[in-house]
């Protein structure tokens, strides 16, 4: 409920940039795709 009540008064401007850990790997591994570095893959 509180988020939802932050949402209705106006959210701040915010954005971000974040690349993660498992696309760092996959780069640097030269994997074929996110699926094999990723450690929790269903």
């Amino acid at each position: 409920q509180p988020f939802l009540d932050a949402i209705r008064v106006g959210m701040p401007a915010c954005a971000g940039v974040a690349i993660g850990l498992d696309r760092l790997f996959m780069l640097l591994s030269n994997a074929p795709d996110i699926a094999s570095v990723n450690a929790f893959v269903e």
